[in-house]
C-alpha cells in the first residue's frame, strides 16, 4: 500500500498505480477505502470489468450484498462475468427471495460449463432446497445433468441423486420409484 501511495505522489493520474493501490487495499480487509478508489476508477474506465468486480468483492466485504449484485449485473451486461460471479449472484437473489432472478442466473452459470466448478451450482441447488424452494432446486438439479450428464465423478453424481430425493420427499412426489436410488445412496455413504 505505501509503496502505491508514493507513487501517486509523483504521477497522481497514474490509473495503474491508483488500481494498484486499491487491490492492495481490498486486500488488507479496508473494504470502504476500496470502494471509495473503485468509484474512481470505475468513473475514469467505466468499460474496465475487473473494477467493477472488485468493487462487488469490497462490497461483499461489508456486507451489501445487493451492492455487489448491481455490480454484477453490470458485469453481466458488459458480456464480462464470472460462471463464479453468477453463482455468487443467485445466492443474493435466493438470500432475497427473488427465486426466478436466482434461477436465471444459476441456469447461465451452468451453461457456462467448462468454465464452472460444478460443485457450486450443485450447492446452490441444495441452499435452494433448505430455502423451501423445492421447484426451482429440481430445475438447477435437471440443468446440471442435462449439461454435465456423465463428466460427474461419483462423489458428484451420488449428491446430485441425494438432492434429487431430497426434492421428490419435500415436494410430496417420493414414491417407490425413488427406492433404489435410496439404496445406492445409502450403500454408498450409510451415515447421510
Amino acid at each position: 500500500e505505501t509503496s502505491y501511495r508514493s507513487a501517486l505522489i509523483y504521477e497522481v493520474e497514474n490509473e495503474d498505480w491508483e488500481y494498484g493501490l486499491a487491490k492492495s487495499i481490498l486486500f488488507q480487509r479496508k473494504f470502504q477505502d476500496a470502494l471509495g478508489l473503485f468509484d474512481r476508477l470505475i468513473e475514469g474506465a467505466p468499460e474496465q470489468a475487473e473494477y467493477w468486480r472488485l468493487q462487488a468483492d469490497a462490497y461483499l466485504g461489508l456486507g451489501d450484498n445487493l451492492s455487489a449484485a448491481s455490480n454484477y449485473e453490470v458485469l453481466r451486461r458488459m458480456g464480462a462475468i464470472t460462471a463464479g460471479n453468477l453463482i455468487t449472484l443467485g445466492d443474493i437473489y435466493v438470500e432475497n427471495n427473488f427465486i426466478e432472478a436466482a434461477l436465471d442466473v444459476y441456469k447461465e452459470a451452468i451453461l457456462m460449463k467448462g468454465r464452472l466448478n460444478v460443485e457450486k451450482p450443485i450447492a446452490a441447488a441444495a441452499i435452494l432446497i433448505e430455502a423451501g424452494f423445492v421447484k426451482a432446486a429440481s430445475i438447477v438439479l435437471n440443468e446440471i445433468e442435462k449439461n454435465y450428464g456423465g463428466s460427474l465423478d461419483s462423489k458428484l453424481t451420488f449428491e446430485v441423486k441425494k438432492l434429487k430425493a431430497k426434492v421428490q420427499a419435500a415436494s410430496g412426489q417420493a414414491d417407490a420409484s425413488i427406492i433404489p436410488a435410496l439404496e445406492a445412496m445409502s450403500e454408498e455413504n450409510p451415515l447421510d
